[in-house]
């Protein structure tokens, strides 16, 4: 995704994006798990657990971010 669509190569270096960036490919990548996702297969796993609730916030169209 990153050398596809330059997602991830801003300021914050990916701290905002990653987690929606995931959260879309587990919709649309058959069984696709957000915490079986890996940069490079085994042993890079991007997470290992939650730590402070959810990954990412469900998001509906036209409504605001707080």
């Amino acid at each position: 995704v990153k050398r596809r669509t330059e997602a991830c190569m801003g300021r914050c270096q990916a701290g905002f994006c990653t987690p929606k960036i995931l959260d879309l490919l587990a919709q649309w990548v058959p069984g696709l798990t957000i915490e079986k996702t890996s940069k490079a297969g085994t042993g890079s796993e991007i997470f290992y657990g939650l730590n402070k609730g959810q990954l990412v916030a469900p998001f509906e169209a036209g409504e605001k971010c707080e």
